[in-house]
């Protein structure tokens, strides 16, 4: 019995932890700006979007992107894209970077 509660236990904190960091979309969104500062990436999005901060990060207003993250360049290369050709985009935020919610997917639509 002891066993049983102990695993029971760990389940559920498994459970739990990974809703802690689930993930959250923003949405269609219509860029800014992309721009670097102190080596990492940010990102804003027209003032009419909302500001999505799923995980309560202090900042306000920004988006912010790891250079360290796997597929990097390829995200960065999709919001430029979507930048200059006024092409809207959804991110996929998760944690924060700094102050700010760490971007680690990107969708660009049509």
């Amino acid at each position: 019995m002891k066993l049983f509660k102990i695993t029971f236990l760990l389940v559920v904190l498994f459970v739990a932890s990974a809703d802690a960091f689930a993930a959250t979309w923003t949405g269609k969104l219509t860029l800014h700006r992309v721009y670097t500062a102190a080596s990492t990436v940010y990102v804003q999005t027209s003032p009419s979007s909302a500001h999505i901060n799923p995980d309560g990060c202090k900042a306000a207003s920004n988006y912010a992107m790891d250079p360290e993250a796997t597929l990097f360049n390829e995200r960065y290369q999709l919001l430029l894209t979507g930048l200059v050709s006024e092409k809207t985009v959804s991110l996929e935020l998760s944690g924060c970077l700094g102050s700010y919610p760490k971007v680690t997917k990107v969708i660009l639509y049509k």
